[in-house]
Order: structure tokens, then sequence, then C-alpha cells
């Protein structure tokens, strides 16, 4: 009785272990992306589509949730620091010396605005889809997401 009472304990503990390390090993963990340089922020319109910019102009879209990066033309080298979009197609990047690029294709193609600033632009977002704010040394505002004034 007391072999049988040690034989399903034992079993018991080899069930228990061996059903813990199905969990351990059924995540799969961060996949180191190399660039070439910094990556400065990350942003995702739904779980497959989203973008990322960093140095020296430095953008990339992905359209299977992160596993695949395509590079793209940012038309700038300027240090960009945050990347926001309103719709799957129309987003803005921006960055050091008053940058702001805008597309209006999801990235394929993007196009340098004028902000007036010569400042550094640390963070861009739309609130609204008719309001949008960049902010650093100054804050930016725009309702047409082209035309940007400086409030300061």
């Amino acid at each position: 009785m007391k072999n049988l009472k040690t034989y399903f304990s034992l079993m018991f503990i080899l069930i228990l272990i061996s059903g813990q390390s199905n969990i351990s090993y059924s995540q799969t963990g961060w996949i180191l992306k190399s660039t070439g340089t910094n990556i400065n922020s990350v942003f995702f319109i739904n779980p497959s589509l989203g973008w990322m910019v960093g140095d020296s102009g430095l953008a990339y879209a992905t359209y299977d949730g992160g596993v695949n990066w395509s590079g793209l033309d940012s038309k700038t080298s300027a240090n960009l620091t945050s990347v926001f979009f309103k719709t799957e197609t129309t987003g803005w990047a921006a960055g050091n010396n008053g940058t702001i690029i805008k597309t209006s294709d999801g990235g394929n193609n993007w196009n340098v605005l004028t902000t007036g600033i010569t400042s550094g632009i640390s963070s861009i977002h739309f609130p609204t889809l008719d309001s949008g704010y960049a902010v650093g040394v100054n804050l930016l505002k725009t309702t047409d997401g082209d035309t940007w004034l400086d409030l300061g």
C-alpha cells in the first residue's frame, strides 16, 4: 500500500512538472530586429499594421504584426522621434529641427511639411480626426493635418 501511494505521488509530481514545461515553451518571447540605428517610436493602428521611426530618417512598416518590417523612404534625414496614424493610410512622423512628415498612402510616400520652427519635436498626436498636436520646446497645432500653427 505504501509503494502504491509513493508511485501515485511521483506520477502526480511528474504530471505537474511536464504540464508546466509546456506552458513555458509555448511563449514566443522577444525577437531582436536590428536596424543599425536608434528606433525612437512605434505605433500600431491594429494588431497587424504598424510603423516605427528612428534616427537618420528611419521609417519602417509592418503588415503582419511586427514579424516582418519593410523600409520606407521618409524623405528626411532628421532624427524622427514620434509617429502617429489616424487611419490605415494617413499618418505623421516628427523629429529634430521642427521636422514633420505626412503620408496619405500608409507610408509609401511621405511629404515634408513646413512648421516654421527649428527646435525638436518629441511627440505628435491627433486626439480627434480633425485636430493634431506636436510638442517639444514649442507646441504646434493643426486642424487640417498640413498647416501647423506655433502656439508657443
